[in-house]
């Protein structure tokens, strides 16, 4: 089962790459994952972690 640190260290390496586009879906996608391993998972925590606030900025960018 995957702990507290291990959902840290993927949101630490997630936060990296936080101005794509593909690294939003991406942590979307794993926050699903992360919480069929684990119901105590919470997405929003770990959506913060990564610095994504809810809504990423670059879904409403003007120059899409």
């Amino acid at each position: 089962m995957m702990t507290k640190s291990d959902f840290v260290a993927v949101a630490e390496v997630l936060s990296e790459h936080k101005d794509s586009e593909e690294t939003y879906y991406i942590a979307m996608d794993l926050s699903d994952v992360f919480y069929s391993i684990n119901p105590r998972f919470d997405h929003d925590r770990f959506m913060q972690a990564i610095d994504f606030d809810g809504v990423a900025h670059f879904l409403f960018r003007e120059d899409k």
